[in-house]
């Protein structure tokens, strides 16, 4: 008789571990998932309209494009890259005496500045590449503040579980915006050469506000964190019932 009881105790102690974190009761975690997911939506959309963007012949008139190829694009993609290192640095260095939330909503308003200043202007390459600085800059940021937040939001213990969760909103919400955006496109057609689609300029504004506007969104997440960073306690060890545990020796 003694399986049953083992069998209700297992239950019991699955029911006690999961009422140790409920996603639901738990603002902090569901409010930096969603920043962390919507700094990778804003910037999937950012580096995938850049090249769009830069590789279109100046040739077709249409305000914007300066016909580079793979290799000149990386004029632009360079700053963007050395920049994201430096803002990842600023955080590594900084996070021991700054709380990551601070860098969090830093870098979201940098990644709106970049991509409205983008939206705005870009028919000139001196300006491009100091917005795509601004944008590179923010994505180092947030990037480096999310593990930073995960650590800060919860217990060791649950820190691995957390992380997946975040995982989950960064690789959703990064797949999620660039199908919105595209399908926002595909009614700013301009002009279809040889199968490719290009875009009016106004359909492209349009696709860099949308990513500033993702980044807003979560720099307000990021703002309603909690200022104070969650005091860890360990959980309370769970009592172990050696009920039925007994040898009969016949």
């Amino acid at each position: 008789m003694a399986k049953p009881s083992v069998a209700v105790d297992c239950g019991g102690r699955i029911k006690a571990a999961d009422a140790s974190f409920d996603p639901r009761a738990e603002r902090r975690i569901i409010l930096t998932a969603v920043t962390a997911g919507l700094s990778y939506a804003s910037t999937a959309v950012f580096t995938v309209l850049l090249p769009m963007m830069c590789m279109t012949p100046a040739i077709l008139g249409l305000d914007y494009g300066f016909g580079v190829t793979a290799k000149g694009f990386a004029q632009f993609q360079a700053p963007i890259g050395a920049a994201a290192v430096v803002g990842g640095l600023i955080v590594g260095l900084c996070v021991p005496r700054i709380r990551p939330r601070l860098f969090m909503v830093s870098g979201q308003f940098l990644l709106v500045l970049g991509a409205a200043l983008t939206a705005l202007s870009h028919d000139t390459k001196g300006p491009l590449i100091a917005f795509a600085l601004i944008e590179g800059l923010g994505l180092g940021m947030t990037y480096a503040a999310v593990p930073n937040l995960v650590i800060s939001a919860v217990p060791s213990q649950l820190q691995a579980t957390t992380s997946s969760i975040v995982s989950v909103f960064q690789s959703g919400l990064a797949a999620i915006l660039p199908v919105i955006v595209f399908t926002v496109l595909n009614s700013h057609i301009a002009i279809v050469l040889q199968g490719n689609a290009f875009y009016t300029n106004d359909g492209l504004r349009l696709g860099f506000l949308i990513a500033a506007g993702a980044a807003l969104v979560g720099g307000f997440a990021a703002l309603a964190l909690p200022r104070r960073s969650r005091d860890h306690e360990s959980p309370a060890p769970i009592a172990t019932d050696h009920r039925g545990d007994e040898v009969l020796v016949g």
